[in-house]
């Protein structure tokens, strides 16, 4: 007995002197004072709904926001902001002050002196929750406070929050919502006029012949809905002042003290003809679910459990149990999961400038003194090598789900992108670009006002966005990926996938004609001019980054179950493929590197290029052949080195991840992945766009995942970058419904678990292996 306790006694000091490796839980943000600011909250959400949440002077607020809730000009509008007040009120002061978001189950509580707000959403329903209990009665005040309760005239840089940026055409006015009391509760909408910025910019680029037959999302569309609660009451309405934004408040009263009040806020959003119809559906919805929702509390519940378990990564140095940089990156890698899975079930995508989860900007920058629906890079305005960043790493972690809104987002305008192909140039292929509105167009901004008389009416007259039209194939990619990690059927997706490489074969093709006598080049392949490699190599010849993603995508497409692709499709892009030019290559101090392009005019902008046939189109990398070349390019390319960075969108800690280049893997993982400057620790950016940067969290996850597994010729590669001084516990998904589990304390594998059984077989550990063994690996023989 005694020697049990010794035993027990020590292996609990050698826990507390070493530190385990922490668990979901460990991830939980608790904070022990109240926030000064919306700029100091924590983010709760669901389905498809983001709030932001903290606690202020005793009083508990909460911004709101749902996809998809696009004004007349194309600003995403939050949908308001929420305040609770209690009497007798239990937050005074910080003293036994706590609040913290519960991960596992996805909902934020609040304690202080015998009292407790729960603040949750229904993943399966538009519904924020807002529940108080207390050991002893109290009454309680729900405000709903809205700055658009007047028409407002938006000026100068708060355009950058719609789709005009810097180029309004005319007076913005921001058009007033409704608000009112009706049948004991608060009902709130915004309803979009019948002409809105969509019909400006088809009138712009030349499309109003055909204006009627187009996706337009904007026209009607209709968002807002009604907050209730049993045994509350209207008692009246007042104004203030946040930060520098008027408003206007609406509260409901409690009809008297009890020790559990409940407050439902029902969420709506449609584009009828008729408002009537809004509000009657609106209401109806409210009904039933006020007839059903025991369970619906347990359904979330369950889905955040599943969401946890499916994947995950947690981390720490060996040895310690200090929370430094190593233990961040496990950390914020859960928490920016947590907020893309706010909005898994989107009717639009999770933006890469800020998400459901800004604020008031003042707090991003004090001389931005505009609306909390202020966001740079506009709110129906996708910039595609941005939003590429959030969505690819829900492959490796499974959240196949999630993914939808993006791919639905795309193939809504597909239709829109054809037409600019017949009208402007005459032939087959869907035409995106890079920074395009939700309806399919390219934003009037960077299509530019100021255009030359006989300027092609297709292009964006645009320094750094003219000729860029590959990014759409990133998203083709993940489509595709569907079939190859899930084994999902993607025959939906083809015509979009074929539509969007047909481009290039014809469009090329037809520019060539224009210039000359000949369509291809003296090898019989197309010439890619003019082209862009990304937004930095302008006017390019045979950009690589485009080559490599026609390459990778038609194979893709061949390498699909028969029964999904036709054999006309298939003869046609083996012939396709016949016509693409190699990769171009170039020698840097005696050593091969992988170029950017053929050639080029200019250099525009700071992205690697030249680096993206190693990530995302893994022609070069672990155990495939030629890896020093990539690895050249990295250590030799002066643009390579001088762009490198951990700031924004920047790739590093994925290009050096992916070329098990753990060093250099670690040191940009360490700072892409390390807290914010912020209170909440994963709210990163600025950056190159707005907070919180999404296409940081992005990055900073993929490079963390690629550190933890890659595949390569069938075989799963586990630590191809990991020092082996970092105590990992990781669950990621690969290829083939696969799903690898590992353990690593002290330098060693404790636990491998991989599903299906059988592909246990195919793990290679990279924990031990040198640099020059990794270069030596070629699985692709």
């Amino acid at each position: 007995m005694l020697k049990t306790l010794l035993f027990a006694i020590v292996f609990l000091i050698g826990n507390l002197m070493h530190g385990q490796l922490p668990g979901l839980k460990d991830y939980n943000q608790q904070w022990t004072t109240q926030s000064k600011n919306s700029g100091e909250s924590m983010p709760v959400g669901g389905g498809d709904i983001g709030m932001n949440v903290w606690v202020e002077e005793g009083n508990v607020y909460a911004y709101f926001s749902k996809s998809g809730t696009f004004d007349e000009h194309n600003t995403f509008l939050k949908l308001g902001r929420l305040k609770l007040e209690l009497s007798p009120n239990p937050f005074v002061g910080n003293d036994g002050f706590k609040q913290e978001l519960v991960l596992e189950d996805g909902y934020i509580k609040i304690k202080q002196n015998g009292v407790q707000v729960n603040v949750w959403v229904d993943v399966f329903h538009p519904v924020i929750h807002v529940e108080v209990s207390s050991k002893e009665k109290i009454e309680a005040k729900f405000s709903y406070e809205n700055w658009r309760y007047k028409d407002k005239q938006v000026k100068g840089r708060a355009n950058n929050a719609n789709s005009y940026k810097w180029a309004p055409q005319g007076d913005i006015i921001s058009y007033a919502d409704t608000i009112k009391f009706e049948k004991d509760g608060i009902l709130f909408y915004h309803r979009n006029r019948d002409h809105t910025v969509f019909d400006v910019v088809v009138k712009q680029q030349g499309l109003e012949a055909y204006k009627d037959t187009m996706l337009n999302p904007l026209k009607q569309l209709t968002f807002g809905g009604y907050i209730h609660a049993s045994n509350f009451s209207p008692s009246g309405s007042y104004t203030g002042v946040y930060r520098d934004t008027d408003f206007k408040g609406y509260s409901l009263e409690s009809k008297k003290p009890s020790k559990s009040h409940k407050i439902n806020v029902r969420l709506y959003t449609s584009q009828p003809e008729e408002l009537l119809s809004w509000k009657h559906d609106l209401m109806a919805e409210v009904k039933e679910y006020n007839g059903s929702s025991e369970d619906n509390q347990k359904k979330s519940v369950d889905w955040w459990n599943s969401f946890w378990n499916r994947s995950f990564i947690y981390t720490k140095k060996t040895g310690s149990n200090v929370k430094d940089t190593i233990y961040q990156l496990g950390q914020n890698y859960q928490l920016f999961r947590y907020m893309l899975g706010a909005n898994a079930y989107g009717e639009y995508p999770t933006k890469f400038n800020g998400g459901l989860f800004t604020y008031d900007p003042y707090y991003v920058d004090s001389t931005y003194t505009f609306t909390p629906d202020f966001r740079n890079w506009g709110g129906g305005t996708m910039t595609a090598q941005n939003q590429r960043l959030v969505y690819y790493p829900m492959l490796k972690s499974g959240d196949f789900d999630m993914m939808k809104s993006q791919f639905k987002f795309y193939m809504r305008m597909l239709e829109t992108a054809e037409l600019r192909s017949k009208v402007y140039w005459g032939h087959q292929g869907a035409s995106f670009t890079e920074q395009i509105e939700n309806y399919g167009l390219p934003n009037p901004s960077e299509y530019s006002w100021d255009r030359p008389k006989d300027y092609d009416r297709g292009m964006q007259h645009n320094a750094w966005l003219e000729y860029q039209w590959d990014t759409v194939l990133e998203f083709c990619k993940m489509m595709l990926d569907q079939y190859y990690y899930a084994g999902q059927d993607v025959q939906d997706y083809i015509d979009f996938v074929m539509s969007s490489l047909r481009f290039f074969d014809e469009h090329y093709q037809y520019l060539a004609n224009k210039r000359g006598a000949r369509t291809f080049d003296a090898q019989k392949n197309l010439v890619l001019y003019p082209g862009s490699a990304a937004e930095t190599y302008k006017m390019t010849t045979n950009a690589n980054a485009t080559i490599a993603a026609l390459d990778v995508i038609i194979q893709k497409v061949l390498d699909l179950p028969k029964q999904m692709v036709s054999e006309e499709k298939r003869t046609y892009l083996l012939e396709f493929k016949d016509r693409i030019p190699p990769l171009s290559y170039r020698q840097i101090k005696g050593h091969k590197v992988l170029s950017p392009a053929k050639s080029w005019e200019r250099i525009n902008n700071t992205e690697v290029p030249q680096l993206y046939p190693v990530y995302p189109w893994g022609i070069y990398g672990l155990g495939k052949p030629d890896l020093e070349i990539a690895q050249n390019t990295w250590k030799y390319d002066p643009d390579a080195q001088k762009f490198r960075s951990h700031v924004g969108w920047k790739q590093s800690n994925i290009f050096a991840a992916r070329m098990g280049m753990t060093e250099q893997a670690a040191k940009y993982v360490k700072l892409k992945l390390a807290n914010s400057n912020r209170r909440f620790p994963s709210f990163w950016g600025p950056g190159f766009d707005w907070v919180p940067d999404h296409n940081w969290g992005g990055s900073g996850m993929i490079g963390l995942q690629e550190m933890l597994l890659q595949e390569s010729g069938g075989k799963l590669l586990i630590f191809p970058a990991w020092p082996k001084d970092w105590d990992v516990h990781f669950k990621l998904h690969a290829k083939a419904n696969t799903v690898v589990e590992v353990k690593v304390e002290n330098g060693k594998v404790k636990m491998l678990r991989v599903e299906p059984k059988h592909r246990k077989g195919d793990i290679i550990n990279l924990l031990d292996m040198s640099m020059e063994d990794k270069l030596e690996l070629n699985f692709e023989k």
